[in-house]
């Protein structure tokens, strides 16, 4: 009674199980991210039944492994948007962002939910109902948002380094974007929120 272990307990990959090759739930989801066309994705299994009986039903978790171009190749066979529900601290947000890009090199729009410090969507669905993992969806913030969201807590993009260290960063991320209709999108929603104009972000990606 007093082991105070991990929720999970994952284990490694092996021949006959490959993690980066599946996703726990999508049998249940499909029908439901195919409706809505967007996938919801948590980390593990435990937050993806808390979410089906909620009643959240296009939700599949990744398995506690890192999202691949496998998966998303799996979900964008019924959505074309994914939210990532990721945990908060330091570790969830590098997931998010390594995630994000390979979601967007297989064209899908990546929305990224913050949720409260110390919950997983299991536990924020147990302590404050279903409503409140909802409300933490939609309003989810683009993967590109979230980048820079995440820099201005670490850079500050006020001077001259810490613009160019995000702008890096940014133009890193667009660049995983094989569509030219989302990465002109995603040029301007950058230009817009580093204060930049959308010429000096094209050049230098050019370059």
């Amino acid at each position: 009674p007093n082991d105070r272990g991990g929720k999970y307990v994952n284990s490694p990959e092996t021949p006959l199980f490959r993690k980066s090759r599946v996703l726990f739930g999508i049998d249940k989801a499909r029908r439901a991210m195919a409706d809505q066309r967007t996938a919801i994705v948590v980390e593990g299994q435990l937050d993806a039944i808390r979410c089906h009986e909620a009643g959240m039903t296009n939700v599949v978790a990744s398995q506690g492994t890192a999202l691949t171009s496998d998966h998303a190749r799996m979900i964008r066979r019924y959505a074309d948007e994914v939210v990532l529900v990721l945990d908060a601290d330091a570790a969830g947000q590098k997931a998010a962002l390594r995630s994000s890009e390979a979601f967007i090199a297989e064209e899908l729009s990546v929305r990224v939910a913050s949720l409260p410090a110390g919950e997983d969507p299991d536990s924020l669905i147990l302590n404050q109902g279903a409503e409140a993992l909802t409300a933490c969806v939609t309003s989810a913030v683009s993967a590109l948002d979230f980048l820079i969201n995440c820099s201005a807590h670490t850079e500050n993009l006020d001077t001259e380094a810490g613009l160019m260290r995000t702008a890096r960063a940014v133009q890193g991320l667009i660049a995983h974007a094989p569509g030219a209709v989302q990465r002109d999108r995603m040029v301007q929603r950058a230009a817009e929120r580093l204060g930049l104009s959308q010429a000096a972000l094209r050049r230098d990606m050019a370059r």
